[in-house]
């Protein structure tokens, strides 16, 4: 019955959308039009924007129709922006009431969803597109050894430590203090979380920029538990009695659907400034 409920309040906006635009469009139009009551609105959905996202989000699941493994993926990504066409109309009476990146979020969920699911299929290694944080499970002090190219850089001691891609670099690692990288660049970079200077660990305070080439390596060094805790944009990987770990950058290519205006540096100054 819920079901039920949902799709007909769907059709029933879709309908008026293509009479008027969304903020003309009351919930009282939508429950006369399925013959309920504004509770039973209320029962599924916050508002009508709430509906709306529902949708779009209904809509791209419907469309990727379970098409997640590495056979069909490509299928799968082609329904999605098909189906965005089909239902053109909608999307631009919704784009004009509702936020581009609102509708861009959306989209990227799916897409990270579908991509991901890929990768894991494909892979027993752990593959990250932003960056990928070593932590330690309980919130204490963590102690690493860190190399680069089999060269000894810092006995690191801290909360942890963050590497990052030049397009996770204005995520998480942006907010840590880390370097905003053009993504054009081949880089690699190394953020330490709230380093700390003692006699037995001497940690560099600001973020270091390697060459995409490089291969990072971390040996933790366990004092009050033997786990330790790798965060891939934002996936939690919990490891016990871990001897290291090997940061190498990926020969997977990720290919980027950008609109014909798209500029990282305007983007950049106009998210951030």
């Amino acid at each position: 019955m819920n079901n039920i409920t949902k799709n007909a309040l769907e059709e029933s906006l879709k309908k008026f959308l293509l009479q008027k635009p969304l903020d003309k469009i009351t919930i009282s139009d939508l429950t006369t039009d399925c013959g309920i009551s504004r509770m039973a609105f209320y029962y599924h959905f916050q508002d009508l924007y709430d509906l709306t996202e529902w949708i779009l989000i209904e809509d791209a699941r419907k469309a990727l129709n379970e098409k997640k493994d590495y056979a069909h993926w490509k299928e799968g990504l082609s329904n999605i922006f098909e189906a965005v066409y089909i239902n053109k109309p909608f999307i631009l009476n919704v784009y004009h009431d509702i936020s581009r990146d609102k509708i861009e979020k959306i989209l990227f969920k799916l897409v990270h969803e579908l991509i991901e699911s890929v990768v894991e299929e494909r892979s027993k290694d752990i593959y990250a597109v932003n960056e990928i944080v070593i932590k330690s499970v309980c919130s204490r002090t963590l102690h690493l050894d860190l190399r680069v190219n089999e060269n000894k850089i810092q006995n690191f001691s801290g909360d942890g430590m963050l590497i990052s891609t030049p397009i996770g670099s204005t995520a998480y690692n942006y907010s840590a203090g880390g370097s905003i990288i053009d993504p054009s660049l081949d880089t690699l970079q190394l953020t330490p979380l709230a380093p700390m200077n003692t006699i037995a660990y001497r940690s560099f305070t600001s973020s270091i920029v390697l060459s995409a080439k490089s291969t990072i390596s971390i040996v933790p060094e366990y004092r009050f538990e033997n786990s330790i805790l790798v965060v891939v944009d934002g996936n939690e990987y919990r490891f016990n009695d871990i001897t290291d770990i090997n940061i190498v950058r990926s020969d997977l290519k990720l290919k980027l659907l950008r609109r014909s205006d798209f500029e990282f540096w305007k983007r950049a100054s106009e998210k951030f400034l």
